[in-house]
């Protein structure tokens, strides 16, 4: 017989290995019982000694699966000899045909072209081992249907299945009887002259390949590529070998089909083997987690089932496809082995549990704060809604902290529980307001009078902040509403306590919650006593409303241009123009206050400006809805108007915010010089008039 003959049964002859000569070894010593098991009377041994018929009538090998029927032929020639035999084709039948596969059923008719018999092909699609070298756990990938047979990657080559394509001599013959020939990537050779390389497969080639699941090689038979050699070298008539090329066509075109049509059944094979395999664990898990419910984790289970179905099925003894004994005196042993890890995996998504439903309770309980926050801040006008403690300087009080975190989880559910905080609110805000400004007093350096870091110091005019993000000087009470003190570091993320929850909730910190962002601006205040003192009032008395209502003008001597003019500010913006100069020239400039007639014409030109600097826009969140107390850049408030209010903006519909920057348009107002005073000499005798003249 042939090697390719041979080959097509699924069965590979092996090269007899020659017997290494080993040493002499001890005789073994006998069994300590005395006892010597004969052969063939192991566990199996009364299937063997069964009558025929019954084997045969009840089925009884039927039950088994497809590979252990296999191995049970394969166990001694008694089983053999039963289950080969002409007389067990039944058995065969009924363990491929079972109903449990689907309706679809086995290809009996295709299987009687395919040319193998039941244990064949159980063999070829069921065995996980090479036939050639039997290296074990070759699997499916590796099973060659076109050829009958299941070869590893080492074997592929030695064993006659080429894995790169043969080159073949053909003559012209080929190309007036069939075209090109269908041979897939390597170069045809058609007479001295023309040769080509085909890089595509037709299904209507000459010769039978695969591509094997693993690589995208083609796998041809050596022995049928030399045959075909062979065959077509003796034909000099276009007609035979038109009619030679066609049969082979049609032979392999079959060939290809029957090996699809098993292809295809062992693919469904594998998928309901899964869903089989996938079934019998989810009922062994389904057993798990009724045994866990009745053992007090019933919610547990539940949530894991929903949110994390693996973290049960990851203990090992699990996800197995044995079914459970049932509970009674005597517990399976897969049960107690398993039993102590699953109740470590109960406890810890209990307590996982308890946590997450106290982070609820405190997050409705924050909701309920937030709720009374807002009710006061929207009645609130924009100025005194500023100063007022945020929703999270309210949730940090220890009282407010000793309700959110209260371990009774039944308690301050509704917001009928929150009636004596909203009681309290008012007093809880001024509370805050005075702790916030004891804190500030104490930031203050020792002064020059009675107010000495009494409360009253902090309205004077020459009183200035500093934070620690930010260059411009900030005065009372804009501290209290200034943003940058309440904004949400970083280093919260992965903190999972109360505290933390809280700010993250809220995207926001307490005021100043470290104690180590405000400090007191000693430059600021030397600054602001000298424009103070330039204007003629006491800056040891004058607080910020009492000079914003003097609203005094004052001219910077230090930018005095004999070509441009006079640089003027008023008060606030002097400041900020002192530190300016302060920085870049080491030095405190000089300040003079303009006279009535100046500072009429430095109002008449910022009132002109006005106009444009609506139109331009001013970007910085300065301005604040008066309806909503929503702070906003200056382009958004028209927009914001229309859309959320349904109105066209006003001038009573916003203001500038009580934490607006200092440095407000218009940036700079010019002055021309005023002209020389003349004096007129007169010849007398009075006394002498002393004229002071400034520069």
């Amino acid at each position: 017989m042939p090697a390719s003959a041979s080959r097509s049964q699924g069965l590979v002859p092996k090269e007899p290995m020659k017997k290494k000569q080993r040493k002499s070894s001890p005789t073994k010593k006998p069994r300590a019982s005395g006892l010597v098991i004969p052969r063939g009377k192991g566990k199996l041994r009364v299937l063997t000694e069964l009558p025929l018929d019954i084997v045969y009538e009840t089925q009884i090998f039927g039950h088994v699966d497809e590979l252990d029927l296999l191995n049970l032929s394969r166990i001694n020639k008694a089983l053999r000899n039963i289950l080969i035999s002409r007389k067990s084709i039944s058995i065969w039948k009924r363990v491929l045909t079972r109903s449990d596969y689907g309706s679809e059923g086995f290809p009996w008719k295709e299987f009687v072209e395919y040319g193998l018999n039941e244990p064949q092909l159980v063999n070829l699609a069921f065995s996980d081992h090479c036939h050639r070298c039997l290296r074990p756990r070759v699997g499916q990938k590796n099973i060659l249907w076109n050829f009958k047979t299941r070869l590893c990657r080492d074997c592929l080559d030695p064993s006659g299945y080429i894995s790169n394509p043969p080159p073949l001599q053909m003559s012209q013959q080929v190309i007036t009887g069939l075209g090109l020939p269908s041979i897939p990537t390597f170069n045809v050779t058609f007479g001295p002259t023309l040769s080509l390389c085909i890089h595509s497969l037709n299904t209507h080639g000459m010769f039978s390949g695969q591509v094997p699941q693993q690589s995208n090689e083609i796998v041809y038979d050596l022995a049928d590529c030399d045959a075909f050699r062979s065959e077509i070298a003796t034909i000099d008539n276009g007609v035979e070998l038109l009619e030679c090329t066609q049969k082979r066509m049609k032979k392999f075109i079959k060939e290809r089909q029957l090996a699809n049509i098993f292809r295809l059944w062992r693919s469904r094979y594998d998928s309901r083997k899964e869903e089989e395999i996938a079934r019998a664990r989810q009922a062994r898990k389904d057993e798990i987690c009724k045994r866990l419910c009745d053992l007090g984790y019933t919610e547990e289970v539940s949530y894991l089932n929903k949110h994390d179905p693996e973290a049960i099925s990851e203990v090992r003894p699990v996800n197995s496809t044995k079914a459970l004994t049932k509970q009674g005196k005597h517990r399976s042993l897969a049960w107690n082995s398993m039993l102590p890890k699953l109740i470590e995996v109960m406890e810890v998504t209990r307590e996982y549990l308890l946590k997450k439903r106290r982070k609820d309770i405190f997050r409705t309980r924050l909701q309920f704060i937030v709720d009374i926050v807002k009710v006061h801040f929207s009645i609130s006008s924009p100025d005194v809604a500023a100063i007022l403690p945020r929703a999270v300087d309210i949730c940090a009080m220890p009282k407010i902290q000793d309700i959110l975190r209260d371990p009774d989880l039944a308690a301050y559910a509704s917001a009928d529980s929150f009636a004596e905080v909203k009681e309290q609110y008012i007093q809880l805000c001024e509370n805050w307001q005075e702790t916030k400004k004891r804190e500030l007093c104490a930031l203050l350096p020792p002064g020059s009078t009675e107010v000495d870091r009494s409360m009253s110091r902090l309205l004077l005019a020459k009183t200035f902040f500093k934070c620690e993000d930010c260059d411009e000087p900030i005065s009372y009470p804009r501290i209290l509403a200034h943003s940058c003190l309440t904004e949400l570091r970083l280093g919260y993320r992965n903190r999972d306590d109360d505290v933390a929850l809280m700010f993250k909730l809220l995207q926001s910190e307490p005021w100043d919650v470290d104690r180590d962002r405000v400090s007191y601006h000693p430059v600021a205040e030397q600054m602001a006593t000298k424009i103070l003192q330039a204007c003629g009032i006491d800056d040891e008395v004058a607080t910020s409303e009492d000079v914003d209502k003097a609203a005094p003008w004052l001219e910077c001597l230090s930018c005095w241009n004999a070509d441009e003019g006079r640089a003027v500010f008023p008060w606030r913006k002097a400041i900020i123009h002192g530190l300016y100069h302060l920085k870049i020239e080491q030095v405190l400039v000089e300040w003079k206050k303009v006279n009535l007639e100046d500072t009429k014409k430095a109002e008449s030109i910022v009132s002109k400006r006005d106009v444009a600097r609506i139109n331009q826009g001013h970007h910085g969140h300065d301005y604040v809805c008066v309806h909503c107390k929503e702070r906003m850049d200056r382009p958004d408030l028209l927009w914001h108007m229309r859309n959320s209010h349904g109105i066209e903006m006003g001038k009573d519909d916003y203001q500038l915010h009580l934490d607006a920057s200092m440095d407000q348009p218009p940036f700079t107002v010019v002055l021309p010089n005023s002209k020389p005073e003349v004096i007129d000499l007169v010849d007398s005798d009075d006394e002498l008039e002393y004229i002071e003249i400034s520069d």
